[in-house]
């Protein structure tokens, strides 16, 4: 079955309806059924069961933390949000609401994440992606999520440090008007841009396919897909509601993924500043870049990325919390 321009608009309008209704439904289940259950590690158990199996195929991404007496489980999803249906380019867009409940204390609580992404990009993933079909003319609305599973991660990578990066490191950043943001995805490469109002947020634009992709994009996606991996469930992907929460820390994650894009510096910048016309202002925002990535990688290094993926993204953040702590009461 080849998937048309205008099948793949129709499929895209499908898609927003079904990921809204569905997704609205089941996060009101999850907060009307939560206290049904008891408040012990024995009802948690059952509660993150009864979570993971209520919102399936809705999730983007997850993460389980915590320590065994105080967990959390949190996920990522796609919804309307009624103050945000359109983006900047006037596209009707499904924004991405994070949603985390903790044991102890007892709460579920879900807020919009730091993206959105717009109907175009939704219709070539449709197009251009591998959506899965049956019995040779029945597509499957929902398989398209996994092209989309890195998103969440690296948005909030990118709405987080470019934010900062623009407000407090660059002295040239006010004459920009747009970053261009790239995000990996399993067969392919999402363009999006930093938008800015009440806070930073990612917006996507667009999908392209490996076939289509630039040999540029291409060397881009490696150092991408490398960057994140092991990282895409994490605490990263619930930020920023988990810094809210203050029940875990993303600094972690943000200094490893710096660390990566500064080694292949190069590559990331000519992306990150290709709209950028005036060579003076580029040459000068790509040295304030490479200078900022420095003070964001120098939290980590090469032992500490390897300790991480030995021990397992949990882990790691336990025992650095055990470190801080031995670290604080010494003083």
């Amino acid at each position: 079955m080849i998937i048309t321009e205008s099948l793949a608009k129709g499929l895209k309008n499908r898609f927003f309806d079904e990921m809204h209704r569905e997704i609205e439904h089941k996060l009101n289940l999850l907060i009307k059924d939560g206290y049904k259950f008891k408040k012990n590690t024995n009802g948690w158990s059952k509660y993150t069961k009864y979570m993971k199996g209520t919102m399936g195929r809705c999730v983007l991404a997850s993460y389980e933390g915590g320590s065994n007496s105080k967990p959390y489980l949190g996920f990522i999803g796609l919804g309307v949000d009624p103050e945000r249906e359109f983006n900047k380019w006037n596209e009707k867009c499904l924004n991405g609401t994070v949603a985390i409940a903790n044991l102890e204390p007892f709460w579920f609580d879900y807020r919009q994440a730091l993206f959105n992404i717009g109907e175009h990009a939704i219709s070539r993933i449709f197009e251009r992606g591998k959506p899965i079909i049956y019995e040779g003319f029945n597509v499957d609305i929902p398989s398209i999520l996994s092209e989309m599973e890195m998103i969440p991660m690296w948005s909030a990578y990118w709405a987080g440090t470019m934010a900062t990066f623009k407000n407090f490191y660059s002295e040239s950043a006010h004459l920009v008007n747009n970053f261009s943001l790239p995000i990996p995805s399993p067969n392919g490469l999402f363009l999006a841009e930093l938008f800015e109002k009440n806070s930073a947020s990612v917006e996507i634009r667009t999908f392209v396919n490996d076939e289509r992709l630039s040999f540029e994009q291409g060397e881009l996606r490696k150092v991408l897909l490398n960057a994140g991996n092991g990282l895409v469930n994490s605490p990263m992907t619930l930020y920023p509601l988990v810094d809210t929460l203050k029940i875990d820390e993303t600094f972690s994650e943000t200094a490893m993924i710096s660390h990566h894009l500064l080694n292949s510096f190069d590559v990331v910048v000519h992306a990150l500043f290709r709209d950028v016309l005036d060579d003076v202002l580029r040459s000068k925002l790509q040295e304030e870049f490479r200078k900022f990535l420095r003070e964001m990688a120098k939290f980590t290094n090469v032992d500490l990325i390897n300790l991480y993926k030995k021990l397992g993204v949990k882990r790691f953040h336990l025992e650095l919390k055990k470190s801080i702590y031995k670290q604080g009461t010494k003083k």
